[in-house]
């Protein structure tokens, strides 16, 4: 089913809404009356003043379900950012059914230029990488969110595909996702690179992104010129709801995969991952859910399936906020607002339990946190919310997320402290480190006056060589060197110059690589 609006001049912030539906006849019961979902999206909107967002339920391969907020429709082209992972997951199974590779091979078997070994050790995997899990110790252990290390598994598609045009660097991953998904799935308006004479035609279909202005509190054109796109295997690509949803219903269909390959995607990649292979995988209430999002510096989007309810919700949005305010990353879908509010209208029955309020709640409160200042400046309210959360809910499980430790390290109010501190006191006791957690109970610990346990958590973060592309250790890494500066020379050296050593592999441009620089050059004076 392809939908589109026409296409109207922009107009930021006027919300335009347009809903499209099937007829009532052709709906299962449960979709007659779609009216509080739609509400529950209006109001999102509202809440984040968005210029535009574009969100599709599919049932199969029908679009059942559509809204829009400023003059987009479902054949309208958005940035998808890392949703971009979830392709590439699948054209590497594809590949691996082929005999081509295997996801076990170590990723030294496919040298390039583009990606040295110091970014990873002798036993990482393709599978490695694509779980999430390569900066563990050992690889494979632990999951940690690294978009930026999921494109090194560009090494397997240029080894495997010599591609005739060697200027390219990333043909020959982006010639594989067009023969291997959407040219089958005829998925016309999803790019993965622009030219004017193949793709000039799909102009008129690009949706303008945007940027926030947090002084004026106003979007503003971030303009988008395709000319030259190029798509790696973490991000870059480009789609639609109408595409996404024949992407996903193919899924279904097992048009792309065999039944065994996707299900081995979307299992957890060890008890207790939140991801599988290139998808997360989440269970609730007894149901499988899979699931990819992307964030992009103006761009958002959220592709997310129930398999047993033969379901698809999509978001697409041309600024990053719905991404930006949720911390998906951390594995949790039930941070997304819009995400609650389609159980909520699509799957009212597993929405019955008290956890799915708090999970509601919650998500609420963490788009209001993580929400610009010049949107909501009353944090007051925000720290009742959260105050109100923890008093009618101490003990649920959510109290142990990293997003719940980013949320209390935030705050300076002594009841949200003292809550966090236990927290951080269990989470000191627990068997499970996980390095966002340690650095939020660090920043916890010293704002209760806890300097001695705020360094254990950062000792544990900082030292080895897991998690060494990550900013939770790099801000370990700084608090330990202004700890230990004055009182042990020799150790603080040691930190700076193993700082120094992962940040040059990665981003010898930002600050704390030159604070790093400078600290180490001034104990050397010493």
């Amino acid at each position: 089913m392809s939908i589109k609006t026409k296409r109207l001049p922009p107009v930021i912030l006027l919300i335009f809404v347009t809903i499209f539906i099937q007829p009532t006849s052709a709906m299962p019961p449960l979709l007659k009356d779609t009216s509080a979902f739609s509400k529950s999206i209006e109001d999102y909107c509202r809440l984040l003043h968005l210029p535009a967002l574009a969100v599709g339920v599919a049932e199969g391969d029908s679009l059942i379900y559509f809204k829009s907020v400023g003059a987009v429709g479902a054949d309208d082209i958005f940035p998808i950012a890392s949703l971009t992972k979830s392709f590439t997951a699948v054209a590497l199974k594809q590949m691996e059914g082929e005999g081509k590779l295997s996801l076990q091979d170590p990723i030294s078997k496919y040298p390039n230029q583009y990606f040295t070994p110091d970014r990873w050790t002798p036993q990482t995997t393709l599978d490695h990488l694509i779980s999430h899990t390569s900066e563990s110790n050992p690889p494979g252990s632990q999951f940690i969110y690294n978009g930026s290390k999921f494109n090194i598994v560009f090494n397997a598609f240029s080894t495997i595909n010599k591609t005739r045009d060697s200027n390219d660097m990333t043909r020959p991953f982006t010639e594989e996702i067009q023969d291997r998904i959407l040219t089958p799935l005829k998925m016309t308006h999803t790019l993965l690179r622009f030219s004017e004479n193949e793709h000039g035609h799909l102009r008129k279909w690009l949706v303008p992104v945007y940027h926030l202005d947090e002084t004026t509190g106003k979007f503003q054109s971030a303009g988008l010129n395709p000319v030259g796109m190029q798509s790696g295997p973490g991000f870059g690509m480009m789609s639609t709801v109408n595409d996404l949803v024949k992407y996903s219903s193919a899924l279904s269909r097992h048009k792309l995969l065999t039944d065994r390959q996707y299900r081995q995607l979307t299992t957890a990649f060890y008890p207790g991952s939140p991801y599988g292979e290139g998808w997360f995988t989440t269970r609730f209430e007894g149901i499988d859910i899979h699931w990819a999002y992307g964030y992009g510096g103006n761009d958002a989007a959220l592709l997310l399936r129930v398999p047993s309810k033969n379901l698809t919700l999509v978001m697409l949005a041309p600024c990053s906020l719905p991404s930006a305010t949720t911390r998906l990353g951390y594995g949790n879908p039930f941070n997304a607002m819009l995400v609650c509010a389609f159980f909520r209208n699509f799957i009212p029955e597993k929405t019955k339990s008290p956890g799915f309020t708090v999970q509601e709640k919650f998500a609420r409160l963490a788009t209001l946190s993580f929400s610009p200042t010049c949107f909501h400046p009353d944090t007051v309210k925000t720290q009742e919310l959260l105050l109100e959360l923890m008093t009618g809910f101490p003990s649920d499980a959510i109290w142990q997320t990293p997003t719940a430790f980013e949320l209390v390290s935030n705050s300076w109010n002594p009841a949200i402290l003292d809550f966090g501190l236990k927290m951080a006191d269990q989470y000191a006791r627990s068997a499970k480190p996980h390095p966002a957690k340690a650095w939020y109970a660090g920043l916890i610990y010293q704002k209760k006056g806890r300097p001695e346990k705020a360094v254990s958590c950062y000792e544990w973060l900082a030292g080895g060589d897991q998690y060494n592309e990550q900013s939770y250790k790099f801000d370990a890494m700084m608090e330990l060197a202004k700890w230990y500066k004055d009182t042990n020379t020799l150790y603080c050296r040691q930190i700076l110059q193993r700082m120094i050593r992962f940040k040059e592999y990665i981003n010898i441009n930002d600050r704390q690589y030159s604070t790093a620089k400078e600290m180490l050059a001034q104990l050397t004076q010493r």
